[in-house]
């Protein structure tokens, strides 16, 4: 599918549900994703009176962080937009990873959200970046839930977050960075197999009946989550005897005749179920 207004629209965000005038944050990194998402949401904006507040991380892991995420600013700026530098402070950084960085990241974009009353955070996550995490996670042998990989709209810590590129793969938006003459950064980060992605990303490259295959893996537990889910659930429910905030009572007879992996899974629901009371 070409990526154009037209498509993302009818196929991103035409069923998302907005108030007249929504408040919209925008991770932007610089890459080609995250451009190409700034300008797709601001031509949305200009139709439908949403404002945007773009927001730029300092990851403070390279020398040049700070030149690069003012880079970006002043390409926003040109573009009238008010974009926000975060600067992920020093003690957050011991790692110096690239699961740290994300992790750090996200905090800070958060952070932002919570702290300004903004809903609604956009990343530029894509197709490839979903396949790549769907390849991690079966090397870490995740279950079948974990496999669906990455999720198109979530909701944390009242923030709803949506990720309306999944559907679009790299080079889709590469070309449409060159129709549009987008400029963006490369991240050095992507090339250097010391990290985990850019090897699983140049073995995809390297091999193309591998890609098929994993591509119908892929696409076939995607399709099937909604029944596991519905099928975990639905034990969940026949088990449960009564529950409030404070207490669940459950029928012992789930723990003998369920699988460890769906008892795994309610469990981790149930504390999920909890831990949500003590937070709010």
């Amino acid at each position: 599918m070409k990526l154009n207004f037209i498509n993302f629209y009818n196929n991103s965000l035409k069923d998302c549900k907005f108030e007249k005038r929504p408040h919209f944050a925008v991770a932007v990194s610089g890459g080609p994703d995250s451009m190409a998402l700034i300008n797709l949401l601001t031509k949305y904006a200009n139709r439908t009176k949403a404002t945007i507040t773009p927001l730029i991380v300092n990851h403070g892991l390279r020398k040049n962080s700070l030149k690069e995420a003012k880079w970006v600013s002043s390409e926003l700026k040109e573009k009238n937009l008010i974009p926000k530098i975060l600067n992920v402070n020093k003690n957050k950084i011991k790692r110096r990873n690239m699961s740290e960085a994300r992790t750090n990241r996200f905090n800070k974009l958060l952070k932002y959200c919570k702290d300004n009353n903004i809903l609604y955070l956009f990343l530029a996550h894509h197709h490839d970046d979903d396949i790549e995490t769907f390849i991690n996670r079966k090397l870490l042998g995740s279950d079948f839930e974990g496999l669906q990989s990455i999720n198109k709209n979530t909701i944390i810590d009242k923030i709803k977050i949506l990720r309306p590129f999944l559907i679009f793969t790299k080079d889709q938006i590469y070309k449409y960075n060159k129709m549009e003459n987008i400029k963006f950064v490369e991240d050095p980060s992507n090339y250097d197999h010391s990290y985990t992605r850019p090897i699983i990303r140049e073995f995809i490259k390297n091999n193309k009946n591998y890609k098929k295959n994993i591509y119908n893996e892929f696409n076939y537990i995607k399709k099937n989550i909604p029944l596991y889910k519905t099928m975990v659930w639905q034990i969940f429910n026949k088990n449960m005897v009564s529950t409030n905030k404070n207490k669940l009572l459950m029928n012992y007879d789930f723990i003998i005749e369920n699988d460890d992996l769906v008892i795994e899974k309610i469990l981790n629901y149930i504390y999920k179920f909890f831990n949500s009371y003590k937070k709010y």
